[in-house]
């Protein structure tokens, strides 16, 4: 890879476990561990929506290898399910690096991948405020300037965010469990003046689906309710009922 100069820009890995697999973890957890021994200023914060640690079998070990390696990991939560956005939440509270990558426990970067981020991030102009990285094998649906890489919305499985912008938004919105938080978070920024910012070179692979065109219920019914609530926030009556005949359709 290219050099990117020598000069990159601190950040914070923020990523919310819940039930992982280990051996999806270890891959995700082991590339930002390379990442910062390749020079990345890169710490880590880990917050538990399930049991703890303990609840994995071979985790804590897992972390113990981290911190002896050098990685700064603080390792949060186990008192029960906050959902994905709440748990993004709690741990924004005292977070000082200009930018924090809001990361799944599934998602792994490729060799490169965060360093090219956080260049492109860094150079990049004032007003953008998140920067989506892209998934493969199988690419999220995105609309985007294929010049500018502008976006209307980025996905929160893998998305830089300005740390600023994060806190002056007030992080995600709490009263969406799972699915389409990052999109009200999207809407939100975007409403504040802020742009954002879709980078294809930069990839995670993502082991969220085994197939193209995979349909998981709870992802299904997550997202549509989702739908109906952020309708009901921005839109009109006519967008409404629009979204209740769309979920009748799915049921």
């Amino acid at each position: 890879m290219a050099d990117l100069g020598s000069a990159q820009p601190a950040l914070t890995v923020l990523v919310v476990v819940y039930r992982p697999r280990l051996v999806e973890l270890s891959a995700c957890l082991n590339s930002l561990q390379a990442a910062r021994a390749e020079g990345l200023d890169l710490r880590l914060r880990l917050w538990h929506n399930d049991d703890g640690a303990a609840a994995t079998a071979g985790l804590p070990d897992l972390y113990q290898q981290l911190q002896a390696a050098g990685l700064p990991l603080q390792v949060e939560g186990g008192q029960g399910n906050l959902g994905f956005g709440c748990g993004i939440n709690a741990m924004l509270p005292g977070l000082s690096t200009p930018y924090a990558l809001v990361l799944n426990q599934d998602a792994i970067p490729e060799p490169g991948a965060l360093a090219l981020l956080t260049h492109t991030a860094a150079a990049d102009a004032d007003d953008v405020a998140a920067w989506e990285m892209r998934q493969i094998p199988y690419e999220h649906p995105k609309d985007y300037d294929p010049v500018t890489g502008q976006t209307e919305w980025c996905s929160g499985a893998a998305v830089l965010l300005r740390t600023a912008a994060l806190q002056a938004t007030g992080g995600f919105e709490p009263r969406i469990f799972m699915y389409c938080e990052d999109v009200d978070l999207s809407w939100r920024l975007r409403c504040a003046g802020w742009r954002l910012r879709y980078l294809p070179r930069c990839a995670v692979v993502h082991h969220t689906y085994s197939e193209p065109g995979e349909v998981k219920p709870l992802a299904l019914l997550g997202s549509v309710y989702a739908n109906l609530c952020l309708r009901t926030r921005y839109a009109g009556r006519r967008q409404v009922l629009q979204g209740l005949g769309m979920a009748l359709r799915e049921m």
